[in-house]
């Protein structure tokens, strides 16, 4: 059984989530900023703010500058009305966070996904981890659980259907969803971890101020999340399985020339040995000792960093595959901004500049960025996923 969210929060009149969602979204605001906004009759305006003030749900901060006569009072939402739990489940790593309603990270933890960490073995840590987060909360003030996942993902049901290269068995049709209420009793929520993380920037980072944004998850795998006109694009995307040869290398979809046959953290590991099997040579090789099984994607990553020239051709190359994709990409959607998030991109931070390069031939005015919220977009994001059904 759900269990009853108490705040007031859940209880919310139309005028009321209006002004919420817009301080929500917008941080400091005054009172004037909400009226022009929201185009509500002052005594309105005041009834709705007065009600959300003395529920404790929104509290006035510093008074804000002024010309002239009083200084306007700055509104902003009350972080401690409620909490929500976030998870961000990759094929490398997975991590809980507890949030406040500021979607400020209170606690987090972190665990590796190895060949164990199967279905059954993840969702029990998460909830001995949720349990701990939990112990000392007021549980009325749950708000519910948010999921950052890797698809593709049944949303509606919350399952998550058949996502490729888990170390571990068991990850097709998990019906993770109906798990987690069943052993925590909160409601969950659930999205491609991809759309989340776009989400989170959207709303809180680097695309407060944009209308049209991608974000690309890059790691043993590609995801990719979408804003449109101020939307989420909701349907799933495969952006991995966009051809960019024809007559390429197999996927394992099927097809041939996929762009992840061509760009992941896989790849550029295979492709970073295979060439020092070839006879190319490496500042690593004497940091392994020259035994090539121990080769890991870190230290293809601390080689480029340290100047190496075969790691950074390998990433040039790279750069040059993923920007055929994110040609097209451009030319159907013409995002304002594009993110660029996940391992690769975290590890191997050059090789933002070489995909600007890349891209800038044909694509010139297209604005890239690492995001302001870091490896943390999906835990925001699948925050907001639980708090924007409240308000919305």
């Amino acid at each position: 059984m759900v269990k009853e969210f108490k705040s007031p929060l859940g209880k919310l009149s139309k005028n009321c989530k209006q002004i919420y969602q817009y301080i929500y979204r917008y941080g400091a605001v005054t009172r004037s900023e909400i009226e022009r906004h929201t185009g509500f009759p002052m005594s309105t305006l005041v009834r709705a703010m007065n009600s959300l003030e003395s529920n404790g749900l929104i509290y006035a901060s510093e008074t804000g500058e002024s010309e002239l006569g009083r200084k306007p009072r700055i509104y902003r939402i009350c972080p401690d009305a409620g909490y929500i739990i976030a998870v961000d489940i990759t094929r490398t790593y997975t991590q809980v966070a507890l949030l406040d309603l500021e979607l400020n990270i209170l606690n987090s933890r972190t665990f590796g996904m190895y060949s164990s960490n199967t279905p059954d073995e993840t969702i029990g840590r998460i909830i001995e981890i949720i349990n701990e987060f939990i112990s000392p909360l007021d549980k009325g003030k749950i708000l519910g659980i948010g999921l950052g996942v890797v698809g593709p993902v049944d949303k509606e049901n919350g399952v998550i259907l058949n996502p490729e290269h888990f170390s571990a068995s068991g990850w097709k049709n998990v019906s993770i969803k109906k798990i987690l209420q069943e052993k925590t009793g909160f409601p969950v929520y659930i999205d491609d971890g991809a759309n989340a993380a776009v989400l989170a920037e959207f709303r809180k980072g680097c695309g407060r101020h944009h209308h049209n944004i991608a974000y690309l998850i890059a790691g043993v795998g590609l995801r990719l999340g979408i804003i449109v006109n101020g939307k989420l694009l909701e349907r799933q995307t495969y952006f991995g399985h966009t051809v960019i040869d024809k007559n390429g290398k197999d996927c394992i979809c099927g097809k041939k020339g996929c762009l992840e046959e061509y760009f992941s953290l896989n790849v550029l590991l295979e492709e970073f040995i295979d060439e020092i099997k070839k006879g190319k040579s490496s500042i690593i090789l004497e940091k392994v000792d020259y035994d090539l099984s121990s080769i890991s994607f870190d230290h293809f990553c601390e080689a480029a960093k340290s100047g190496d020239v075969l790691a950074n051709d390998i990433l040039r190359k790279a750069a040059g595959n993923l920007a055929v994709g994110l040609g097209n990409l451009i030319c159907i959607l013409n995002p304002e901004i594009i993110v660029l998030g996940g391992t690769v991109f975290r590890k191997c931070p050059q090789l933002k500049t070489y995909v600007e390069s890349e891209v800038s031939k044909h694509c010139p005015s297209t604005v890239f960025s690492n995001g302001e919220l870091g490896e943390n977009a999906v835990i925001i994001g699948a925050g907001s996923l639980v708090l924007e059904d409240y308000i919305e």
